[in-house]
């Protein structure tokens, strides 16, 4: 059998790979339009939204959070250099 007699190869088209990659399971993480890091979701239960209970879990509450599609922008003006480094600690923990 040679490559040429394979369906799923012969087959295959350029938009199926959004069946085979979902580009929803990472977003970049912006503080105030500074990369931090990459947010990856490694299980069905995780969702960019776990980076607020993060936040939230260290004291930060003041802030704003807007998700463009896989780019995830959080906007302060209290301790953005510490909301910075914490978060980028966890971001490259994980």
């Amino acid at each position: 059998m040679s490559l040429d007699d394979t369906p799923f190869i012969e087959d295959f088209q350029t938009d199926d790979w959004n069946t085979f990659f979902d580009k929803k399971d990472r977003y970049d993480v912006y503080v105030n339009g500074e990369f931090v890091g990459m947010k990856k979701l490694f299980s069905g239960n995780e969702t960019i939204d776990d980076i607020n209970d993060f936040l939230a879990e260290h004291g930060f509450s003041s802030y704003k959070a807007v998700c463009d599609g896989d780019y995830y922008h959080i906007y302060t003006s209290r301790h953005p250099e510490k909301l910075k480094e914490i978060l980028s600690f966890h971001l490259q923990s994980r």
